[in-house]
């Protein structure tokens, strides 16, 4: 949990009303042999989505859907283009 915490960046974006203070999560680096690496995920991505929920101020959210769930979705932007990822945890 500690490597997944210091690959992530505090982009800025207007999230709109009710979101004031918030940010979404943009991978600054991505190491090898990395989580984010074995998902697929590449510097720049902004992680828009975890399951339903949007993905707010932390990369908490992914290890916790990982550690507690089957299925995880995963929207990214990547480039300006969404692209969604499902993971099955076994």
């Amino acid at each position: 949990r500690d490597d997944l915490a210091r690959d992530p960046e505090r982009p800025v974006h207007d999230l709109g009303p009710g979101y004031e203070g918030r940010t979404l999560v943009r991978l600054g680096q991505v190491r090898a042999g990395s989580l984010y690496e074995a998902m697929g995920l590449h510097a720049g991505d902004v992680i828009m989505r975890v399951n339903d929920a949007l993905m707010l101020d932390s990369g908490d959210a992914v290890f916790d859907a990982l550690r507690d769930q089957t299925i995880v979705r995963v929207l990214v932007l990547r480039r300006g283009l969404p692209e969604t990822y499902e993971y099955r945890v076994e």
